[in-house]
C-alpha cells in the first residue's frame, strides 16, 4: 500500500530546471497604475532596462510566447526580489521581498507597453480562485485533492470537485470536500497599517480508484461566486508494475534546481508520483505567510 506524501505537478512551461509559471488570472498591481507592460515589448537597449535583461530572467533565455502582460515568475529569477534587482541597477523601487509572489512590468502611461526604468510590482490573487492545487496518496485507491483560495470571510458551503475517468464523461461526479478557514492580522510595513488576510483550505477525498487509471479532476470553493479550476488529470496507483517515484529533498531556491526535470519525467510517463524526503523550503511564514504561497504555488 502506498502511504508516502505525492504531489503532482500542475504548472510550468518548458525550460531551464525551473520552468516559468504563469499567473494570467492575477490582478495586476497596485503600484501600476497604468496596468502591466507586455513582457516580449520592453522597448530600448540603455543599461537600466532592456528586452535582454527582461529576456534573461526566463528559462531559455526567451520570454514565452503567452506571457502577455501577465502575472508571473520567471524561471531564472530566483525571487522577485532578485527579479527587480536584475532588470535595474541600483536599489529598484517599491518593497523588495525574498519570496516569489508572482509580479509584472508596469506599463509608464495608458496603452504604452513599454514600463518605465526599475518599475515592477507584486500581483495580488483573485477571491475565491483555486491555486496551490496538489494531490496527496492517502492509500492505494484513495487520493485527496488539496488546494487554497483567498476568501472575504468563512465560508458555509463547502469545496467540490467535479471528478471521473479520463476520456468517460458518464463518469464524471460532482463530490464536496471539507475545507478550514484561517484569518491572520498582521502590520503591513511599507504603509504601517493593520491588515487581515483570510483564506481557506480545502479537501476533496477521491475514493474507490482502480489501480492504473487516468482519472481528470477540477475543484472550487464554497463561496458563492467561486470560479472553476483548470481540468487535470493524474494516474492512480499502479497494481502492476509497481507505482514509480521520483524522489528529491533539499532542493532549495533556485534557477537550477530540479523542478523541470520532474515536470518532463512525470509528462513523459517515466515517474507516477513525486516524493518530498523534506529540507527543501524554509521560513514559510515570512512575509505574512506570502513565502509560503508562493513556494507552493509555484513548485
Amino acid at each position: 500500500m502506498l502511504r508516502v506524501l505525492a504531489t503532482a505537478l500542475l504548472v510550468g512551461v518548458a525550460g531551464a530546471n525551473q520552468y516559468n509559471v504563469l499567473y494570467p488570472h492575477y490582478i495586476a498591481p497596485a503600484e501600476c497604475a497604468h496596468g502591466c507592460a507586455k513582457w516580449a515589448d520592453v522597448a530600448g537597449d540603455g543599461v537600466k532596462l532592456n528586452q535582454s535583461k527582461v529576456a534573461a530572467l526566463f528559462a531559455n533565455g526567451t520570454v514565452p510566447a503567452d506571457a502577455g502582460a501577465s502575472c508571473l515568475w520567471p524561471g531564472m529569477a530566483v525571487s522577485h526580489h532578485e527579479g527587480r534587482r536584475r532588470l535595474a541597477d541600483g536599489k529598484p523601487k517599491g518593497k523588495p521581498t525574498e519570496s516569489s509572489i508572482p509580479y509584472c512590468l508596469c506599463q509608464s502611461a495608458p496603452g504604452s507597453l513599454t514600463p518605465p526604468a526599475n518599475e515592477t510590482g507584486q500581483c495580488t490573487p483573485p477571491m475565491s480562485t483555486p491555486e496551490q492545487i496538489n494531490l496527496q496518496y492517502a492509500s492505494a485507491d484513495i487520493v485527496v485533492a488539496a488546494f487554497v483560495t483567498y476568501e472575504k470571510g468563512e465560508l458555509s458551503a463547502p469545496p467540490q470537485a467535479m471528478f471521473g475517468e479520463e476520456g468517460k464523461p458518464t463518469s464524471v461526479k460532482q463530490i464536496k470536500g471539507i475545507s478550514h478557514y484561517y484569518s491572520k492580522t498582521s502590520l503591513d510595513p511599507s504603509s504601517n497599517t493593520t491588515i487581515t488576510r483570510h483564506y481557506t483550505m480545502s479537501f476533496v477525498k477521491f475514493d474507490g480508484l482502480k489501480p492504473g487509471q487516468r482519472y481528470s479532476y477540477k475543484v472550487k470553493s464554497g463561496a458563492a461566486a467561486a470560479a472553476w479550476s483548470a481540468t487535470f488529470t493524474f494516474r492512480s496507483a499502479r497494481a502492476a508494475p509497481a507505482t514509480r517515484l521520483g524522489i528529491y529533498g533539499d532542493m532549495g531556491v533556485s534557477p537550477y534546481n530540479n523542478m523541470q526535470n520532474l515536470l518532463t519525467d512525470c509528462q513523459a510517463g517515466k515517474i507516477d508520483v513525486v516524493a518530498h524526503m523534506g529540507d527543501h523550503c524554509y521560513d514559510m511564514q515570512m512575509e505574512d505567510d506570502r513565502k509560503g504561497d508562493a513556494y507552493v504555488g509555484k513548485h
